[in-house]
C-alpha cells in the first residue's frame, strides 16, 4: 500500500469513526424520542385526563371524558385517537395499539385530589 493510499485510508477511517461518535452521542431529542417518561409526565397535568401510561416509546393518554377512549402519541409525535366506539367500528391501528399488553403506568389522576371550588364572592 502506498503512502498515499494509506493517508487515504486512514482519513475515511477516522471519518467514519467520528460519524459514529456523533450518532452514539447525538441528543435524543434530535430524533424525536427524549425522554419518554418526562414527555409523558407532562400529559398528566393536562385537564381532562384520567392516566398516562407508557409502552416502549408510545406514550397512552386516557382521557376522562365519556367516551374520550385513549390518545396514543407516538415517539415521532403523531397521534392516533381511539375513542369509545363498538367493537365493530375500532379501527385496525386501534385495535393493534390496544393490543399491546405490557403499559408502565406514569399517573392515575382519579386518585389525585380534585381541585378546590373557587368560592362564590358574590352576595345574594
Amino acid at each position: 500500500m502506498s503512502v498515499n493510499s494509506r493517508t487515504v485510508a486512514a482519513a475515511v477511517f477516522i471519518a467514519l469513526l467520528a460519524a459514529a461518535f456523533y450518532v452514539a452521542r447525538a441528543p435524543k431529542r434530535e430524533s424525536g424520542e427524549g425522554n419518554i417518561t418526562a414527555r409523558a409526565e407532562a400529559y398528566c397535568i393536562k385537564q381532562d385526563v384520567a392516566a398516562v401510561f407508557i409502552s416502549g416509546n408510545t406514550i397512552k393518554v386516557v382521557g376522562s371524558l365519556l367516551g374520550a377512549g385513549a390518545t396514543y402519541i407516538r415517539a415521532d409525535g403523531t397521534e392516533l385517537q381511539c375513542p369509545v366506539v363498538a367493537p365493530d367500528a375500532i379501527s385496525d391501528a386501534c385495535k393493534a395499539i390496544q393490543a399491546v399488553e405490557y403499559w408502565t403506568e406514569i399517573c392515575d389522576n382519579a386518585n389525585r385530589p380534585a381541585a378546590a371550588e373557587p368560592e362564590n364572592t358574590t352576595s345574594s
